[in-house]
């Protein structure tokens, strides 16, 4: 009797173990970062499409999506400043600046990468 008193304090000690367990985190938080601003650029040239995001994100998080005919790639960065005049953006070591007007980002890289971006 003794045992089976034992075997069953055991089984409801996990039972109450495992059900009282409770997540401090909902399944239905949403923790993703948030888009707050999205440019992009597009052309084509010697007849292939040529496309270029930049996504800004609300955790100063940033993507730079590239693609040009059936090739892509993205970049993640980092962003500082206003969304409504201007900052720094680094993607993948290198830092640049951006100046907004408008619906228009200017983003530079240096003298010779400088692009200009629209509004999505």
């Amino acid at each position: 009797m003794k045992k089976l008193f034992n075997i069953f304090m055991v089984l409801l000690a996990f039972a109450l173990v495992t059900t009282a367990f409770v997540s401090c985190k909902n399944d239905s938080d949403d923790d993703d970062a948030s888009v707050v601003a999205e440019y992009t650029l597009s052309d084509t040239e010697d007849g292939v499409a040529y496309t270029e995001t930049i996504t800004f994100y609300d955790d100063n998080t940033a993507k730079l999506y590239m693609s040009e005919g059936s090739e892509s790639e993205t970049m993640n960065g980092t962003w500082t400043g206003s969304l409504s005049t201007g900052g720094t953006v680094t993607f993948e070591g290198r830092t640049g600046t951006f100046v907004i007007s408008g619906n228009t980002i200017i983003v530079s890289f240096g003298e010779e990468n400088t692009v200009t971006y629209t509004k999505k």
